[in-house]
């Protein structure tokens, strides 16, 4: 899960849109429609789920609240949006008795290394985790249902695409490796791959071993918090 930094309110963020036209933005610290804050949050974060990493259609990503509506959260705060995909957001509409503090947030915490990955699909929270952070990455991995896969024992719904993304990201992402190390693909090629495919903890991970590609996975994507690499 990329750890990322949301702009401040008052900052200017670039929005780009369809046509490439460049509209310069000022976050606000409260939206009377919380959907105008798509604009800001994809110019700062780019079009992905904060949660899943999938490529989303700027038409069908949610203005998610961390804190649903259902549970006492601001509906119109800036401090309360991330982005999400339609499963991650239906999942998270339904929690019990939140506490802020006891979850793990990708804008807050170093979400990268608090999850593993392989090419199964699958993504386990990190064993090594010290027990505060182990247990606030516990909550949000099961309050958001990241366990599923076809392998289960939490088999996904016929709607949940998340893990598949996943091992299909992790599949493209081999290939790309060797024919990079064959000096076939170039670093251009991988970001733009990666853009595509989404997934972008899974190239992280499958790229390790190449600080230069792991490099560029930091700085060419919007947002992504430089601080925890």
């Amino acid at each position: 899960m990329r750890p990322v930094k949301k702009a401040l309110v008052g900052e200017s963020v670039s929005f780009k849109s369809s046509n490439d036209h460049v509209e310069t933005i000022e976050v606000l610290s409260s939206y009377a429609n919380y959907g105008d804050a798509k604009k800001p949050l994809v110019a700062c974060l780019g079009a992905y789920c904060s949660y899943c990493e999938s490529v989303i259609p700027y038409a069908n990503l949610a203005v998610e609240h961390l804190i649903p509506k259902a549970e006492g959260g601001d509906e119109f705060s800036w401090d309360n949006f991330l982005l999400s995909c339609s499963v991650c957001n239906s999942i998270k509409a339904h929690p019990e008795n939140i506490v802020f503090d006891d979850y793990a947030w990708p804008h807050i915490d170093d979400t990268f290394h608090c999850f593993v990955y392989d090419r199964a699909g699958r993504i386990k929270v990190r064993s090594e985790l010290n027990s505060p952070m182990k247990e606030k990455a516990e909550k949000l991995f099961d309050w958001l249902k990241l366990g599923r896969s076809k392998e289960g024992p939490d088999f996904p719904t016929t709607a949940d695409f998340r893990w598949k993304n996943r091992f299909e990201a992790w599949t493209k992402a081999e290939k790309v490796k060797k024919a990079y190390k064959c000096s076939l693909y170039s670093v251009e090629d991988i970001i733009s791959d990666v853009k595509k495919y989404g997934s972008w903890s899974v190239w992280f991970t499958v790229f390790s071993e190449e600080p230069e590609v792991r490099q560029s996975l930091i700085d060419e994507f919007e947002g992504t918090n430089k601080d925890f690499f």
